[in-house]
């Protein structure tokens, strides 16, 4: 059967090769679609390593040069000013809030490591606040302060990656490339499990977070505060803090939202494209199996002699499916072979780091299987019509 259906297709290679060209253009898009749905579903189900409800964000824009003198007491007025509101629990400063697309990104040497990490600046009071879990050592503490060190807690993957199967709390990981002066030493005191600032859909990445002292550390650090909320709240809660911050300094710009606003922003960002991009997939699918649907029919209605000669010699009408959509399977086989050649060039180049082999080899079975189901969608109708044919039709066409 199998070398029938070989030799039937190379009869009719000329035509046969324009569906194989469009099945392996089709195989593309599916496995484009299947990795980026799979990758974004393993990035949503692991931790954030943080929490975000009932928390707002205020970003702080001063439209002058930024005066530690001046401008520190100011941002210590208003931290204390929030904190007297009956809605907020607690007061807590970050430098890059999460769900945001702001980054801090640093590599540099260490004792001939190279480190690559994202960094970010929290006070004392922003682990409890946020619900951060730590797994090694301890969060930064009022023994921290006025030490000749830089305290630094880091995550898992940072330790993982760069000291595995060591205990990092205690160690240095302060630049040691070649400086005009010694760099202050950066003293890792807590390892937290998972920090993904960028949200769920984001790759997990090695990240450093530095203790920020609002009564001491200079630089603009301290202008996003995070409000730990006590209790659900309305809209109308932006405008109230808002006029709370304008009343302590006019000339300053303020912007409040929620995490949970924000969350959703950042979502709908990423989603929408890939949405758009589903669509379209599924439209460009819907065409070509109308298009296979379409040629298997026409070739079938002009086999009707071919067909109506093998039913002569024996043939039953289950054989006669079975070669109708063996035909179209060994097509799509070919078209999806093509395909996957081209594709596994990818990881094997490394044009894409986040194609890595486990994703590529899900996405692929999972577009095998559709291009198949979907070839046999395609061919089971046009071969139903087939086994109707008779010998007499065969002769009537004589």
């Amino acid at each position: 059967m199998l070398g029938h259906i070989f030799k039937m297709l190379w009869n009719r290679k000329s035509k046969n090769a324009l569906i194989t060209i469009e099945v392996a253009i089709s195989f593309i898009v599916v496995f484009a679609l299947a990795a980026i749905s799979i990758r974004y579903t393993w990035l949503y189900h692991q931790p954030l390593g943080y929490q975000y409800e009932d928390i707002w964000w205020i970003r702080i824009d001063n439209p002058e040069e930024w005066n530690q003198e001046k401008d520190r007491p100011t941002i210590q007025q208003m931290v204390t000013a929030l904190e007297q509101l009956p809605e907020v629990d607690s007061v807590h400063v970050i430098s890059l809030p999460v769900f945001t697309f702001w980054s801090w990104k640093t590599n540099y040497k260490v004792d001939d490591k190279e480190l690559f990490f994202n960094k970010n600046r929290m006070d004392d009071r922003s682990a409890q606040a946020m619900g951060m879990t730590i797994s090694e050592g301890r969060w930064f503490g009022n023994q921290d302060a006025g030490q000749s060190y830089t305290a630094v807690v880091v995550n898992q993957l940072f330790a993982d990656e760069f000291y595995p199967g060591e205990s990092i709390i205690g160690k240095n990981v302060a630049s040691t490339e070649q400086q005009e002066q010694p760099a202050k030493e950066m003293r890792v005191v807590g390892v937290i499990k998972d920090f993904k600032q960028f949200g769920e859909l984001s790759e997990p990445v090695p990240y450093l977070i530095e203790r920020f002292d609002l009564a001491q550390d200079s630089g603009k650090g301290n202008e996003r505060l995070h409000l730990k909320l006590n209790q659900k709240v309305t809209p109308e809660f932006e405008a109230k803090i808002i006029s709370l911050l304008r009343n302590i300094n006019p000339q300053w710009d303020y912007f409040a939202r929620s995490l949970e606003q924000s969350r959703h922003s950042q979502l709908m960002e990423t989603i929408i494209p890939i949405a758009i991009f589903a669509v379209i997939a599924f439209f460009l699918i819907i065409m070509v199996g109308m298009g296979l649907l379409g040629v298997l029919w026409q070739n079938v209605s002009r086999r009707t002699q071919e067909i109506g000669l093998r039913r002569a010699l024996g043939a039953t009408a289950s054989m006669i499916h079975r070669q109708v959509i063996g035909e179209l399977a060994v097509i799509c086989s070919l078209g999806i072979t093509i395909a996957l050649l081209l594709l596994i060039q990818l990881p094997l180049l490394g044009v894409l780091p986040e194609l890595n082999w486990t994703l590529f080899t899900t996405a692929a079975i999972v577009s095998v299987f559709f291009m198949l189901l979907l070839s046999f969608v395609c061919a089971y109708y046009p071969g139903k019509v087939a086994t109707t044919y008779t010998p007499a039709m065969a002769l009537h066409y004589e």
